[in-house]
């Protein structure tokens, strides 16, 4: 994974902006998967399903950075927890086979994330804590989304980056709500958005 160095400045309540450091750089693109010798993000590139459960499942760490949608760049730290999804018949019982997730998982920071058995089965009481991963056969690309099965609520991340360290891209607030915000003179109308890495920690 490309890490770089990135700045962001945060208001905290002073009369000057604070900076601190996110060791983060996420490109917008369809996903590149490790492979021997250098990484490919051809539609044959995606590793099996044992592969990639093994290469993707564990903890990690997530530095989530709102670039629009907010007066001034932002930081939030999450940590989740990957499963792989169970596909027996009796888990995502209204979708079709071969649109059910690859991996599930939640947030463990948050006070009650959804227990282990409950995230397999595709039964998610943590809402916009939990998600579900996406493996798209025809282009081979990776995507997550939270809060699966709810309406106007959730985000929507895109994968760019994979490798044994963990996983980078860009995301976007899947609600309908936009915040009208003053830039260069104009008023516009933003959906928060912007960019993540997820290191594994675990």
């Amino acid at each position: 994974m490309k890490l770089g160095l990135l700045c962001v400045p945060l208001l905290a309540g002073y009369a000057t902006a604070q900076s601190i450091s996110v060791r983060c750089i996420a490109q917008d693109q369809g996903t590149m998967w490790p492979m021997r010798g250098g990484a490919s993000n051809a539609p044959d590139a995606a590793p099996p399903r044992s592969a990639l459960l093994e290469l993707l499942s564990g903890q990690y760490v997530v530095d989530l950075v709102t670039t629009e949608g907010v007066e001034t760049p932002t930081v939030s730290h999450w940590r989740i927890m990957i499963l792989p999804a169970d596909t027996s018949r009796a888990a995502f019982p209204h979708i079709v086979r071969k649109w059910r997730p690859v991996l599930v998982g939640t947030r463990t920071d948050v006070p009650k994330p959804t227990p282990v058995d409950s995230l397999r089965r595709g039964r998610f009481v943590g809402g916009l804590s939990d998600f579900e991963m996406h493996l798209d056969s025809a282009t081979g690309d990776l995507s997550w989304q939270t809060a699966p099965g709810w309406t106007d609520a959730g985000w929507f991340f895109s994968v760019a980056e994979v490798d044994s360290l963990g996983f980078s891209g860009r995301w976007e607030d899947g609600g309908l709500a936009i915040t009208i915000l003053r830039r260069s003179g104009l008023n516009v109308g933003e959906r928060e958005r912007g960019y993540y890495c997820a290191r594994r920690v675990r």
